[in-house]
This record gives C-alpha cells, structure tokens and sequence, in this order.
C-alpha cells in the first residue's frame, strides 16, 4: 500500500517548491533555500500522508445532504438547523461537482 497518493503527492511537491522559491528570496542562496527546503520535508510529508485516504460518518451524510436540499431525509436540515452548513458545505460541493470530480454522493448509500 503506497504511503501517498497523488493528489498528497502533488501537493508536496507544490509546498516545497512555493517553500524554496520563498527561502531564495530571502536568503539569496539556491544552496541554502534547497538545502533548507530540504528540512521541511519529513514535517510536509507527516502532514499531508493519508489526508485525503478517510472517509468519516460527518462526509457520508453532510455532503449528500447538502447537495440534495429537496429529498434530505435527516430531519434538522429540512427545519434549517444548518443553514451555515448549506451555504459552506452546499455551495462548494456544487462547484465541485459541477466539474466532474464529485463520487461521494454515488457513492453513499441514501435512507429510504
């Protein structure tokens, strides 16, 4: 089983570039700033290894049923309990969604 994926992988690549561009302009040293770059690394990778590979019973219903207002079987989002949540979880997730990255919700099974 890999210890990163892609997306973590990639990220980590990205923190360390942004980081070393930011540390040669301010030390003015290549060597420096990869070297302190370079020290970063066990702190990045404990940070973002397995960020993403977990899926917890608050995704399993917030997202479906932030994305799903009309058919929402849990009682406190159709009195509006979590109007924050809509706005935040809801509007987010659509955006998401509407590029083609959204599963989560084919992949819940839905309360009948």
């Amino acid at each position: 089983m890999p210890l990163m994926n892609g997306p973590e992988f990639v990220t980590l690549l990205v923190a360390l570039m942004v980081t070393d561009l930011y540390l040669v302009a301010t030390f003015r040293s290549a060597r420096v700033a990869v070297m302190l770059a370079a020290a970063t690394i066990p702190a990045l990778f404990l940070s973002l290894e397995g960020t993403s590979q977990f899926l917890v019973i608050d995704e399993m219903i917030t997202v479906p049923e932030a994305l799903n207002l009309p058919t929402s079987s849990v009682p406190s989002w159709i009195q509006g309990a979590l109007r924050t949540t809509d706005a935040a979880v809801g509007l987010s997730m659509a955006a998401v969604g509407s590029v083609g990255f959204i599963f989560l919700a084919s992949c819940v099974p839905t309360v009948r």
